[in-house]
């Protein structure tokens, strides 16, 4: 199984989005950091514990952020998260773009990926996952719509073979 997350907006929210945040980079808690000019970036609620449990249950966990790569990767380097993630897909690529090569690294390997879900909190986003034909085996979540990132984890508890 496979579980695509969306950073701004879905994994965390902030005063920017996270691609420009300036270094360095400070930690104010577990789950906030502030950048040099102020900016601060701070974890949803359950965010780190749905990391946690994804990667407990050996689900493979993908960031697919439309951003500068260099401070998503600061910030999840702070925040003590890239252990939680298998892939990072960072870049101003559309999202079925990105989807497409996360899934491109499987196949290299001989692997599958099995289920695969992409969770965004953008409309837009979604949609032109839902749209692309090759991705239609996705299944989309809009976090917009979710009471709690720890519904996620019950989504895909659901679909585990």
């Amino acid at each position: 199984m496979l579980v695509i997350l969306d950073g701004d907006g879905t994994l965390w929210s902030g005063d920017i989005l996270a691609g420009y945040l300036t270094t360095p980079l400070h930690q104010i808690d577990e789950n906030t950091i502030v950048d040099h000019q102020g900016k601060k970036i701070h974890l949803k609620e359950e965010a780190r514990k749905v990391l946690e449990e994804l990667h407990e249950r050996n689900i493979f966990v993908a960031l697919a952020s439309q951003n500068r790569k260099l401070p998503v990767i600061a910030l999840l380097r702070r925040l003590q998260l890239t252990p939680y993630f298998n892939f990072l897909e960072v870049s101003w690529t559309e999202k079925d773009e990105m989807i497409h090569n996360i899934l491109g690294i499987f196949e290299k390997k001989g692997r599958d990926p099995g289920r695969v879900f992409f969770v965004d909190d953008f409309d837009y986003n979604l949609e032109i996952v839902q749209a692309n034909p090759e991705l239609s085996h996705v299944t989309c979540i809009n976090a917009s719509e979710l009471d709690s990132l720890r519904d996620i984890l019950d989504i895909v508890g659901t679909q585990i073979e």
